[in-house]
């Protein structure tokens, strides 16, 4: 069993290496025991900087630091892993991924990290189309930008509740 995790789950030393643990949608539940079990033996988390200046190799890392990432700024990291990091007494990363709106050729563009950048077509008031092809929307899919205020939606993001970006 061993063979397939990082000797440090068995106690062993880290070495040169940095733990990286990524987390999305969390609940306190499946949260609060991973960051107890961390806090109580003794692990540290770091943030960007400091994984950078130890890249840079301006900086040592403690005895047993590990990189707490929350990907996608799910509404869950501000109610449920704020309030538990803090009590914990550690620190993490979150990754948001913007949505820009820009004009391009007199039409709204919008890109979305480094992905997604199509123009988008005025559909009705303040809804807009665009279309786009990933590894899940296929060749053809249409799908709606629908503007409120500060407030912007994607209709095929907004699935797994992940669309909604305000200014």
């Amino acid at each position: 069993m061993s063979g397939r995790f990082p000797a440090f789950v068995f106690g062993g030393g880290l070495g040169a290496l940095l733990p990286v643990f990524h987390f999305h949608d969390v609940t306190r539940e499946e949260l609060e025991p991973k960051l107890r079990h961390l806090a109580d033996n003794g692990y540290r988390s770091v943030i960007s900087d400091e994984i950078a200046a130890y890249v840079r190799g301006d900086l040592k890392l403690p005895a047993r630091a590990v990189g707490l990432c929350f990907d996608d700024a799910w509404r869950s990291v501000a109610t449920v892993a704020a309030p538990l990091l803090e009590h914990y007494g550690l620190k993490a990363i979150t990754y948001a991924i913007p949505a820009r709106i820009t004009e391009k050729d007199g039409k709204l563009q919008l890109a979305i990290g480094t992905t997604l950048d199509v123009p988008l077509d005025h559909w009705d008031g303040s809804v807009f189309t665009y279309n786009w092809v990933s590894e899940n929307a296929s060749p053809g899919t249409v799908s709606k930008a629908t503007f409120d205020g500060d407030k912007l939606t994607l209709e095929y993001y907004d699935t797994f509740k992940k669309g909604t970006f305000l200014r």
